[in-house]
């Protein structure tokens, strides 16, 4: 999968991941959203943008974050730690960035505002224990948003008609 070649229009991007277009120009014209290494922003008006995979996979993510009442830029920093940032290769679980875990665990953007995101593995065939995970990422068990990154992964994959390999 070519997750940093840019060639979804912002148009695209907006109808698979849910933006609104004008809100999505918006948000990237007063810097709420930044365009990332790879994308080709309109330089002309009337052009079109191009956005790379990881670039509409972040947009998704964050409006996920969005819908749960997160500030715009809050929900996209927070959705950088899915698609740029990988996990160490020593955890019993890893990915690289942009990549779900192995089939045998669920892929999650564990979220707090003020503290950050973090993307986790937890086994399918165990019970998620929120006070734990909180507890361990954060320091004190509280509130968070959980996100389910392999739906919205599969969601926009399905959406622009991507298949994969064998570990997503």
């Amino acid at each position: 999968m070519d997750w940093d070649q840019p060639k979804y229009r912002l148009r695209d991007a907006a109808k698979v991941s849910g933006w609104p277009l004008n809100t999505l120009r918006d948000y990237f014209a007063r810097d709420v959203f930044s365009w990332q290494e790879g994308d080709a922003s309109a330089d002309v008006a009337g052009s079109s943008a191009l956005l790379s995979l990881r670039s509409v996979m972040r947009l998704a993510i964050a409006r996920h974050l969005w819908m749960c009442c997160q500030r715009p830029k809050d929900a996209f920093l927070a959705a950088i730690q899915f698609t740029d940032v990988g996990s160490r290769s020593h955890d019993p679980a890893s990915r690289l960035p942009g990549e779900l875990f192995d089939h045998a665990f669920e892929t999650l953007l564990v979220f707090r505002p003020q503290q950050g995101a973090h993307v986790i593995a937890v086994e399918r065939s165990k019970r998620l224990d929120i006070d734990e995970i909180t507890t361990d990422i954060f320091g004190s068990p509280g509130a968070v948003i959980v996100l389910d990154v392999g739906a919205v992964f599969h969601g926009i994959l399905k959406h622009l008609e991507i298949t994969t390999g064998s570990r997503e």
